[in-house]
């Protein structure tokens, strides 16, 4: 089912829409399992059996695994979603910047000029204050955030967030000076500055939520190998139903991405989704 997206509303309605059919996933895939173990009691196949017993207990680590990285993806996207704006901020800062390097000005319009750019940078701070994900200021402190997305403590993924805000101000961009082309020049060398750091924990935030989606696929992948251990159950029907499952989530999570980052471009979103 292809995604066509107008607006935030019809989103998520047309999320929903996709999930419908996917909310009893797990069930159906763990469902034969059970039917297999009543089939071998008899001892027609013990070890088939024991494993489906066995793969049956894992249903519940599988299923935190696959949540826990939906979490993160969703944290990643927020944190994209938040830099992108104060990337944009930063940019408005820097024509300000530019166009302040007039020495043509007199001091009314570099006034003006200032005091533009410094509530700007009074929305940086806003943003890195109230971007939070799950209760954690994901941009407002230096911590390592972790995600067990594997079943074992090799599948454990982590993200690095910084104090945006602060790292922004360490570039010495706190009080914008526009008072002369000088002044108005050395701005211009902070905010270059700070786009790097902005764009670095974007970087990262972007990769986190790749290494998430491969993580997701190899639990996908390590779900389908279990069916041919010996379960009388089809191949095709548990393949079909794991895989399902991990693309409606992979389609939803991509759905909100797109919306947040081309909401604008209606023909680039479908192109995307389709």
């Amino acid at each position: 089912m292809a995604i066509t997206i107008h607006s935030n509303a019809q989103l998520l309605s047309q999320l929903f829409a996709v999930d419908k059919p996917h909310e009893s996933a797990f069930p159906r895939i763990f469902s034969g399992f059970g039917q297999v173990a009543a089939g071998n009691q008899g001892g027609d196949k013990p070890s088939a059996f024991a494993i489906a017993l066995n793969f049956s207990s894992q249903s519940k680590a599988f299923n935190s695994a696959l949540s826990n990285a939906s979490d993160g993806i969703s944290l990643a996207q927020t944190g994209v979603a938040s830099l992108t704006k104060i990337d944009d901020y930063l940019l408005k800062i820097r024509d300000l910047a530019v166009q302040a390097q007039d020495m043509n000005l007199d001091d009314v319009s570099r006034q003006n000029l200032q005091d533009k750019a410094q509530g700007l940078r009074g929305n940086i701070s806003l943003v890195s204050e109230n971007t939070t994900f799950n209760n954690n200021n994901i941009l407002a402190e230096n911590q390592q955030l972790d995600f067990q997305v594997g079943l074992s403590a090799a599948g454990l993924s982590s993200i690095n967030t910084m104090d945006i805000d602060k790292a922004i101000a360490d570039t010495g961009l706190i009080t914008l000076d526009f008072s002369t082309a000088a002044t108005a020049s050395d701005v211009l060398t902070e905010i270059d500055a700070s786009l790097n750091l902005v764009a670095q924990q974007r970087s990262a935030f972007s990769e986190f939520q790749f290494t998430l989606i491969d993580a997701s696929g190899n639990l996908s992948n390590q779900l389908i190998s279990g069916s041919g251990s010996g379960f009388s159950m089809p191949d095709s029907r548990f393949s079909k139903q794991s895989a399902s499952l991990i693309f409606n989530q992979f389609q939803q999570q991509s759905g909100f991405s797109v919306q947040v980052q081309a909401n604008v471009n209606q023909a680039l979103v479908n192109q995307l989704l389709a």
